[in-house]
């Protein structure tokens, strides 16, 4: 009930062309201050989130709530609400705008994730591509 949500909010959003590249791999960090938390893949199509030993060594900041065991890996074909939603609508006039100067593919989530995707209102994480 709750996924079904969330893909309704995101259509609504003017996400319902945004596809996961499917031969495509990427890889990004997400960090909260200095600390980088954990990692976000993809890997044929399918999308991995693992928190880094350095998270799971402190107990300073707790685990996202769409995370909460540090100890498991993640994996998803769809790329889950957390992240999805760094990626603006594309029915806003500066981002259409941003698409065509950047030359994005606006179908392509990791492109989007990696013009749009480093910060957010809805939470103080940085998210920026990995090595």
């Amino acid at each position: 009930m709750m996924a079904s949500f969330w893909k309704k909010l995101l259509r609504q959003e003017g996400h319902e062309h945004i596809l996961t590249p499917q031969h495509e791999t990427a890889r990004f960090d997400l960090r909260y201050g200095n600390l980088v938390m954990g990692h976000l893949w993809l890997e044929e199509g399918e999308w991995h989130f693992a928190y880094t030993d350095a998270f799971r060594a402190q107990d300073k900041v707790k685990p996202i709530i769409d995370f909460p065991n540090p100890e498991r890996q993640y994996r998803s074909r769809e790329l889950w609400p957390f992240f999805a939603v760094r990626i603006p609508s594309l029915e806003q006039p500066a981002v259409r705008r941003a698409i065509r100067e950047k030359n994005l593919d606006e179908h392509n989530q990791v492109e989007l994730l990696r013009a749009f995707g480093k910060t957010t209102v809805s939470d103080p994480f940085i998210l920026e591509p990995g090595s």
